[in-house]
């Protein structure tokens, strides 16, 4: 079992919650991580390097001399690859980098994030609410927890004031928990998470066990 404290929005601790490792799989699956990791890495690749090749270089088509009698090796077109100028052989071309791996490859992916990031840098805190934005209070939160870097904030229901919030802050990001994936979890330093959100992912993942399946 995993005891995590639970701090309130000045940064003192005022309860913890227990996390059974069990319903994560008790270990790091790191070679599916790692597929997942790729997976969602490629999906972000924009994919519109383009290059130009001779059919779009824009020039004359004329012969640049005779065939035979000059001496000179036989050219067909300026636009040719090998001339200053002309098209680019084999270049890149717009494409979509996006592939999928199995649902169930994805699930445990996940399980093996959570699992990272509950045994590493993982805060929780009673709950953000806000009636208006206060970037204010996003930064005096993530002082008083010493998170100093890139940070995950992961909320149980979309919050537009949390929202306006942080945007303002660099390296920090905030996303509903049903939303995150093995990605997201990973790319930053730490993970910010509320007590409702890390309740409704441990009964998620409880069912998931207990019905042997996905969900």
């Amino acid at each position: 079992m995993l005891e995590l404290d639970v701090y309130n929005l000045d940064g003192e601790k005022a309860d913890s919650v227990k996390i059974d490792e069990a319903i994560f799989g008790q270990t790091t699956n790191r070679p599916v991580l790692r597929q997942a990791l790729l997976m969602y890495g490629a999906s972000r690749r924009s994919g519109t390097a383009c290059a130009k090749n001779r059919a779009d270089v824009r020039g004359t088509r004329k012969k640049p001399f005779r065939q035979k009698g000059t001496g000179r090796a036989r050219q067909g077109s300026w636009l040719s690859p090998h001339h200053v100028g002309g098209g680019v052989a084999h270049g890149p071309v717009p494409r979509d980098y996006a592939y999928s791996i199995p649902k169930k490859a994805r699930l445990a992916a996940l399980k093996s994030a959570y699992l990272e990031r509950f045994r590493t840098a993982t805060y929780v805190v009673d709950e953000i609410n806000m009636e208006s934005p206060k970037t204010k209070q996003i930064v005096r939160l993530l002082k008083n927890l010493n998170i100093r870097g890139t940070c995950l904030i992961a909320t149980l229901a979309t919050s537009e004031p949390v929202a306006k919030s942080v945007r303002n802050v660099p390296g920090v990001s905030v996303k509903r928990i049903q939303d995150v994936n093995a990605y997201d979890l990973l790319l930053p330093r730490d993970f910010l998470v509320t007590r409702r959100a890390l309740e409704s992912v441990l009964r998620r993942f409880a069912d998931i066990q207990a019905e042997g399946g996905v969900k």
